[in-house]
């Protein structure tokens, strides 16, 4: 076995032992739970400013549809709000990860999920959606 090799199956097995799976390295959530949660991080206050499409993204009842399909919880969370009061607690553990931009969205299924900016249109947040409500 050359160096080079062994020093990729070296990697790979940190890979594997710090994420579970290679897969979990590339989705592994932010905030990792049961079941099928969608929270959207947004200041009410602001809402004039946020783009329509990005509007209609975050109230789309597709959307919400396609998250109770799938057993799923959606949190629409102000960020001008104190949310220590939130029964849910992976919702409270979603509202304290940063967030440098909003509307932000915060996804997670059983662990695979992703933080990030709320997409533009109602057909980009049910892509992102659906990935995780199967």
């Amino acid at each position: 076995m050359t160096s080079r090799t062994l020093a990729a199956v070296c990697l790979l097995l940190i890979v594997l032992l710090q994420f579970g799976t290679v897969g979990g390295l590339l989705h592994s959530s932010p905030v990792p739970g049961e079941g099928l949660h969608v929270a959207i991080l947004w200041e009410s206050g602001n809402r004039g400013e946020i783009p329509p499409g990005q509007l209609d993204a975050i109230f789309s009842t597709e959307v919400d549809d396609l998250i109770k399909a799938s057993g799923g919880a959606k949190f629409l969370m102000d960020v001008a709000t104190d949310q220590r009061s939130e029964s849910d607690e992976w919702a409270r553990r979603a509202f304290a990860i940063p967030h440098p931009s909003l509307p932000m969205i915060v996804i997670d299924r059983n662990g695979r999920g992703e933080a990030g900016p709320v997409p533009t249109t109602v057909d980009g947040m049910k892509k992102l959606v659906g990935k995780y409500a199967k």
